[in-house]
């Protein structure tokens, strides 16, 4: 198995067990996001990985998300954060980036839409994790990577 699919495994098993939980609890279970970092720090040891640098810069994208959740008093879900830190060790910085625009356009899009049929008001609350996983299939189908 090469690095790439090995990454694309483990990252749309991760996403899909954590849009499972994240739906049905509103919570991102410690022992999924330990499970995943292991084997993603496995996964380096073993396929090699980006750069230092670009590993470094993918889990900090979930870093500031999770400094961003500790600022706002959980306005952002600290969980969330953390499974943005777990994706950045397999998809490195760039990836990451990518995953993070794409879930929050799709999230935007899906409140607009809410809005604007009358189904929520603006303090209605989502989970996020399920349009990280969209947009991470998304991505995985329209550019084939």
């Amino acid at each position: 198995m090469d690095k790439t699919l090995f990454n694309h495994i483990c990252v749309g098993s991760f996403l899909a067990i954590c849009t499972a939980t994240d739906i049905k609890t509103r919570r991102v279970f410690l022992a999924v996001l330990a499970v995943f970092g292991i084997t993603g720090i496995a996964g380096l040891v073993l396929y090699g990985g980006s750069s230092l640098p670009g590993i470094l810069g993918g889990i900090g994208i979930g870093a500031v998300m999770i400094g961003i959740s500790l600022a706002t008093g959980g306005a952002v879900g600290l969980g969330d954060g953390l499974v943005l830190a777990v994706a950045g060790l397999y998809l490195g910085f760039a990836r990451n980036v990518e995953l993070l625009a794409g879930g929050l356009f799709l999230a935007a899009a899906y409140s607009i839409f809410l809005l604007a049929v009358r189904r929520a008001g603006r303090k209605k609350e989502v989970p996020f994790i399920p349009f990280l996983f969209l947009a991470f299939l998304g991505t995985m189908f329209f550019q084939g990577r």
